[in-house]
């Protein structure tokens, strides 16, 4: 009993201290911030009459206790009068009475915290506390009633369950029987057993809903491939628990049939079936929940109303997503604008953000901005604009500010542009009409058709750039043959004058206006020649296509033509007969003169002619002719008019989907094209067409006589993967690895060209005997994947190089690769070869030296103990896999049959020598003075833990200290150290400062300034130890360094804020901008109000930003480049400028999560403008701002993105804001020097009074 006693209290002493720590972190927590909700839990239940009158009968002691404190019981949070309280958690009367009767030892007082939140009449404190709140009555009852030390069942409950007691259990089963349940329940059962019974017992066939419901198609296609494969897991799972129900059920089956009937037994497996049901229902529950919290929240509450039956989400899911969308359209329509003056201020601090409910963007409706006067304090957050958008959206106000010269036409053109016109004015295409202001005039032309007719175009160039453009997809020859299989019957379909049957809205037809014979003309429906045009006509005819396909009928259109497939002759006849008949319906004409009505396996679509018999694409022999013709034009001339280039690469682009590895050859075409339009862009300047464009012209020559190309099926052979690292390449495929290192040459190429070198040499290895066959590479690099598929770009010649190569080696095998992305968590292998280092086998003869021998023994024919970085021979026998090796281990094959060289490693000098014996070979063999290639940073760093005895479980612990930036940076410095110890034949581990100073010595007269040569010192002192940098020598000599040779700020100058704010102010309204624009403009803000890194910026995550009533808080926890040991992560502060909401960040960051909610698949803030939206890095987020600077008329050549680091903290500092709030917002510690010595700027300015840093960069953009 003394035992028990002694557990109740301490367990009661634990629960008051833990009580006293919650309530002094509540109060410091109301103190710091008022607005937000305090944390706690109020425990109350009621209680007996008998228990209240007792409670009362402690007026008079409860008084005098309140007397004492004066008023310190009185709040605002009143309790229920029978509430009492221990140590300021509330409970009943009877519990708090017989706590204080059996608590054995003195609990710690009640804290003046607690006395405040809680009258003192109400507060029942322990033995060794202030005030007793309990009758002298009702504790002799208790004496008298129960034990000391004994607890009622009520306060037991509240300390939990005891772990001391014993569980119980049922009624023993049959011995043999419980040691093999209880064997399988510890091991499983064997796979073999397990689907063997799970076969034997299918579920019956009047009850198939208690087997495992399957993912819904629509669901699938909307999640991520992890949550497929944790779905499946789940569903195995159930289709295990069905074979269970169905083999209880065939029992219960099997005993209802039989007489007499065993009710108990009966009774039992009935029981037992309810519970796995029961359990299936709940399995499958999970699996809705765990799809659910993956998808948007608008699709999560329809999801959770539908039922499961065969499928997880109702097989009536089309349909009910249907009704939803039509539901969520009609409540739009029907929603009420909010009013100009309707305030949208936030009361109460807003949970944390995330992509599923981002802020909304308030604004007053209109563009125009007012200004509240001084006197009257900030104005409320503009309201919400108008749903209904302009006719035309732009950023810029349309005005026409150049007229085009009027063409003088010869009689035979007039004649031709008077019959275009008559035709459009007799159809109603276009009308006469007066000159009025705003107008816009285009000038015209006509394009001859294949028929000999003439298209009227209206040349829009000029109205264009004051149009917005969307991004969209347009369907294509591609999408049409992903459509195809074998043996397809196929028909075309042409629209006539399909754009001519979309109206334009009254106030927009003024722009869309030409002249012509002094007459003005504008159009009354969609024309030719408008950038929106192809969008606005692909959405209309969107819903038609979607409504055939629907109903089983395969379609697929690019504008106006229409392509439909079939399985069958018969099939394709009912498409065409529905689909002719619908479209006619709607009121589409079908040009039958253009239209091939009748099905067939080959077919021309898009000037192509598909044969699905053979499943290839080929071109129309009119347009090989023509093709043949331009090319021979352009092999004889040596230069021409750039216009006339152009016209031929966009030719060839044009047949490339006819032409097997056509896109390769055009890539040297459209780099010349750039290069010289790039400056002027000038179309009627002369070109020279130079002898390196020669091969590929050839080619085109050679290739277009028989342009075939096979209809992909995605039937890969092979799946290879690869990586590459600053140090090496790695590659896997079907369970075989490869790796090595980089040459010299090669470490100073980009990452993104390693990539694709990297992925190069994987298909060398394990493609090299492949052949016509379609191979998939799994690679980590988008750009690489980029390349590889596009087969090179315009933009950087140096990875088109690499991918040509590739695509070379390919052709000549016929193979066509893929790649495909695969994240670097999954790609472990490649990536753990890519890091692998041979050391061993990375040995090789000097040049000179090899050369001696050559001169004395003669060529050798190849090289048996090499890799691809010291071969001496171009033929070489490698001993791992190699990418250019002849063949793998030279023991395998004879040496007799060719002179050979060799510098075998020394473990197999005498297994070489027998060899050489045995074979009767003849050739150079080598085994001395061997030289060896750099390692790397991280190899180098690791080698010389090793030399200080650094455990070798420990090194990767302390490598991990290093960023990967510190590792780049360190690289140079080791990489000339190890050159400089090789070439003067010095230990590379030997700590002298004799030669760190003559190393120093020779970098600085080669041009070194002191911040390079103390970069080299900090990588040496790292490298060889911290005596290094303590050196006194050392020191002085560095000192010196910085006398001769001071280091220069980067910049002497900065630009004004108020410059890039003023014009960004003009990028207004938010909602009207595209989404490329409002990217630029929302990183822009944000880099010059937080003044932190863009590498801090580019880790904003939408789940670490608070919203509260006047600012938002952005936490920022993962590691930047300030981040130390003890150092606090930074917290961005960003106050809302309701003075110029057009320059809020605040507001603009609502206007971005709200265009970005339907586009988000990450939590990171800031995603590419391009599908598949993914998000962006620091070097990205560094082109948009440098790209913002630049329009706003900074001069980028000067000022690089990190600029506004320094422009917004020199103009914080000229406003006169306090150092400590700049080193702070800015992220440096309170007594770093860093702004003084490389940010502050004088700026001469005025003063803003307010304290925010954030609110005095905006307030200076004020006019």
């Amino acid at each position: 009993m003394g035992k028990r006693k002694r557990d109740v209290s301490e367990n009661y002493e634990l629960i008051a201290y833990k009580i006293k720590k919650l309530e002094q972190k509540l109060m410091r927590t109301r103190r710091r911030d008022r607005q937000r909700t305090p944390l706690s839990r109020r425990l109350s239940e009621s209680t007996s009459d008998s228990s209240r009158s007792s409670s009362s009968s402690n007026t008079s002691s409860s008084s005098s206790s309140r007397s004492g404190r004066g008023q310190a019981g009185t709040t605002d949070r009143e309790l229920p009068p029978e509430t009492l309280c221990i140590e300021g958690v509330p409970i009943s009367s009877r519990n708090a009475t017989t706590a204080a009767a059996t608590a054995a030892t003195p609990l710690p007082s009640t804290s003046a915290g607690v006395a405040s939140e809680y009258p003192p009449e109400r507060i029942i404190s322990l033995p060794g506390t202030s005030a007793v709140a309990t009758s002298r009555e009702n504790n002799e009852q208790l004496s008298a009633t129960e034990p000391a030390g004994i607890l009622d069942d009520e306060l037991l409950s509240i300390l939990g369950e005891d772990p001391s007691l014993v569980r119980s259990y049922g009624e023993d089963i049959q011995l043999d029987l419980a040691s093999r349940l209880q064997h399988i329940a510890r091991t499983g059962l064997p796979k073999e057993v397990r689907k063997e019974l799970m076969d034997k017992y299918l579920p019956p066939a009047n009850c198939t809903l208690i087997e495992a419901p399957i993912l819904n198609p629509e669901v699938v296609a909307a999640v991520s491939e992890a949550v497929l494969k944790r779905d499946k897991g789940m569903e195995l799972r159930q289709k295990q628990r069905t074979s269970a129900i169905s083999c209880v059920a065939k029992a219960l089956t099997l005993l209802m049939s039989s007489e007499p009937r065993n009710t108990v037994l009966i009774q039992i497996l009935m029981d037992a079936i309810k519970l796995m049901c029961d359990s299936q229902n709940t399995e499958s529950t999970i699996r809705r929940n765990f799809v659910l919290n993956t998808l948007k929240k608008d699709l999560k509450d329809q999801l959770q109303a539908t039922k499961i039956d065969k499928l997880l989400f109702s097989e009536n899911l089309a349909d009910t997503l249907k009704a939803a969308k039509a539901i969520s359209k009609s409540g739009a329509d029907l929603k009420e604008t909010p009013s100009k003056q309707q305030s949208t201020k936030t009361k109460q601090p807003q949970k944390y953000l995330n992509w599923r409910g981002p802020p909304q963007n308030h604004r007053q409706k209109g563009t125009q901005r007012t200004k509240q006067p001084a006197d009257k304090g900030r104005t409320d957050r503009p309201s919400k604009p108008p749903s209904r958008p302009s006719k035309y959206r732009s950023n810029n106000r349309l005005k026409q500010t150049h007229i085009h010269a009027k063409r003088v036409l010869s009689a035979m053109e007039k004649i031709k542009y008077e019959r275009s016109i008559n035709d459009l004015l007799t159809i109603g295409a276009i009308t006469e009409c007066q000159p009025c202001q705003d107008q816009f005039l285009s000038s015209i032309f006509l394009v001859p058709k294949p028929n000999g007719k003439y298209r009227f175009i209206l040349n829009l160039k000029s109205l264009n750039k004051f149009i917005d453009t969307s991004h969209f997809k347009l369907e294509d020859l591609r999408t049409a043959l992903k459509l195809i299989s074998k043996n397809s019957f196929m028909s075309t379909i042409d629209l006539k004058d399909a754009y001519f049957l979309i109206r334009i809205h009254d106030s927009s037809k003024k722009y869309l206006r030409f002249e012509f014979d002094n007459k003005i003309y504008e159009f009354n429906v969609l024309p030719f020649g408008l950038n929106t045009a192809p969008f606005i006509f692909t959405k209309i005819m969107k819903p038609v296509i979607s409504l055939l396909r629907s109903c089983g009928y395969l379609s697929t259109i690019y504008l106006d033509d229409i392509l439909l497939i079939s399985n069958s002759h018969e099939s394709c006849l009912e498409n065409i007969s529905v689909t002719t008949r619908f479209l006619e319906a709607l009121g589409f004409i079908i040009n039958r003169e253009k239209s091939n009505l009748s099905p067939s396996t080959t077919c021309k679509f898009l000037g192509f002619i598909i044969d699905s018999s053979k499943m290839q694409v080929t071109l129309p022999k009119d347009k090989i002719l023509k093709i043949q013709t331009e090319i021979n034009k352009f092999r004889n001339l040596r230069r021409c008019k750039v216009r006339e280039f152009a016209r031929l690469v966009g030719l060839l682009i044009s047949v490339c989907p006819a032409v097997k590895y056509g896109w390769l050859y055009t890539k040297a075409f459209e780099r010349c094209k750039y290069l010289n339009l790039k400056d002027d862009e000038d179309y009627d300047k002369y070109m020279t067409i130079s002898s390196s464009m020669l091969p590929d012209l050839d080619w085109w020559s050679r290739a277009i006589l028989h342009p075939v190309n096979d209809i992909k099926q995605n039937d890969y052979c092979l799946e290879i993967y690869s990586d590459a690292s600053t140090t090496g390449w790695g590659a896997a495929c079907s369970g075989k690895r490869a790796s090595g290192m980089w040459t010299d040459r090669e470490r100073l190429y980009h990452i993104n060209q390693l990539e694709i070198l990297a992925a190069f040499f994987g298909l060398k290895i394990f493609a090299k005997s492949y052949r016509d066959c379609q191979i998939i590479l799994r690679i980590d690099s988008t750009t690489a994947i980029a390349y590889i598929n596009r087969m090179g770009s315009v933009q950087f010649p140096h990875l088109t190089s690499v991918a040509r190569k590739l695509w070379q080696w390919c052709e000549e095998r016929n193979l066509f690769i893929f790649a495909s992305y695969i994240s670097s968590v999954e790609n472990v292998i490649a990536d753990e070869e890519s890091r692998r280092i041979h050391p061993d086998i990375e040995w090789e003869l000097s040049d000179f030296a090899f050369q001696k021998i050559i001169n004395h023994f003669g060529n050798p024919e190849i090289d048996i103990f090499a890799s691809r970085l010291n071969k001496k021979c171009i033929k070489y026998i490698s001993w791992h896999r190699d990418p250019d090796a002849f063949t793998i281990d030279a023991f395998t094959i004879s040496w007799s049959n060719f002179y050979f060289y060799s510098f075998p490693p020394f473990s197999v000098i005498l297994k070489a020598l027998r060899k050489i014996i045995n074979d009767r070979a003849k050739g150079i063999m080598q085994s001395r003075d061997v030289s060896e290639d750099y390692p790397g940073c991280r190899n180098l760093i690791r080698t010389a833990l090793l030399k200080r005895n650094v455990p070798q479980s420990s090194i990767h612990i302390m490598l991990a200290s290093l960023s990967d930036n510190s590792i780049k940076q360190y690289d140079t410095s080791l990489r000339k150290w190890f050159i400089f110890c090789k070439n003067n034949h010095i230990n590379l581990h030997l700590k002298s400062a004799t030669n760190v100073i003559n190393f120093l010595t020779q970098l600085y007269e080669a041009g070194a300034g002191y911040g390079t040569l103390n970069s080299c010192r900090s990588a040496l002192s790292l490298f060889l130890g911290q005596e290094i940098a303590d050196d006194d020598l050392i020191k002085r000599f560095l000192k010196g360094i910085f006398r001769l040779r001071p280091p220069l700020p980067k910049y002497n100058i900065t630009w004004d804020t108020s410059m890039v704010l003023n014009s960004l102010a003009d990028w207004y309204p938010n909602d009207a901008l595209s989404l490329e624009k409002l990217s630029k403009k929302l990183a822009t803000l944000l880099a010059l109000t937080t003044a932190h890194r863009l590498q801090t910026i580019s880790k904003i995550n939408i789940k670490n930003i608070e919203i509260y009533s006047n600012e938002i808080h952005i936490k920022i926890p993962d590691l930047i480049k300030s981040s130390r040991p003890g150092s606090t992560q930074p917290l961005l502060i960003l106050p809302i400028f309701y003075e110029r909401p057009e320059i809020c960040p605040v507001v603009t960051l609502r206007c971005y999560l709200n265009k970005t909610q339907s586009l988000r698949n990450h939590d990171s803030l800031f995603l590419s403008i391009r599908k598949p939206h993914m998000p962006i890095t620091s070097q990205t987020l560094s082109r948009w701002i440098k790209l913002t600077l630049s329009d706003c008329g900074i001069d980028v050549s000067i000022f690089t993105a990190h600029s506004t680091r320094h422009a917004a903290t020199s103009k914080a500092h000229a406003l006169g804001v306090n150092m400590d709030l700049i080193r702070k917002t800015a992220g440096w510690s309170g007594s770093s020097q860093t702004f003084g010595k490389f940010y502050n700027r004088n700026i001469i300015v005025n003063l803003n009074q307010d304290g925010s840093f954030a609110r005095n960069i905006m307030s200076d953009s004020i006019l």
